[in-house]
């Protein structure tokens, strides 16, 4: 088992592999009003990258991969509900 760390947030979850070794998942991290918030990563070779969010949305979180990354985006509009919306990663 290996530690895919947090990218200096408070906790990660893996939720997918493929055959070149790339987890998908999200982590959380605390923001500065004290809220957790979620961002999809992508892991590989040792290293965590942040995916981000789409343009609006607060969070996200990678749920598969195979040449590409899908995932969900949140936009959250209450505390405690969110409207989310399937997308594909695609890097800049």
């Amino acid at each position: 088992m290996t530690n895919l760390g947090a990218l200096g947030g408070i906790e990660s979850l893996a939720f997918a592999i493929n055959n070149r070794a790339q987890a998908v998942g999200e982590f959380t991290f605390v923001d500065s009003d004290g809220t957790g918030i979620s961002h999809a990563f992508r892991w590989q070779g040792g290293l965590m990258q942040d995916l981000g969010t789409v343009t609006g949305d607060q969070a996200s979180i990678a749920l598969a991969i195979n040449h590409h990354v899908f995932g969900t985006f949140q936009e959250l509009f209450r505390r405690w509900s969110a409207r989310m919306h399937g997308a594909k990663y695609t890097p800049e």
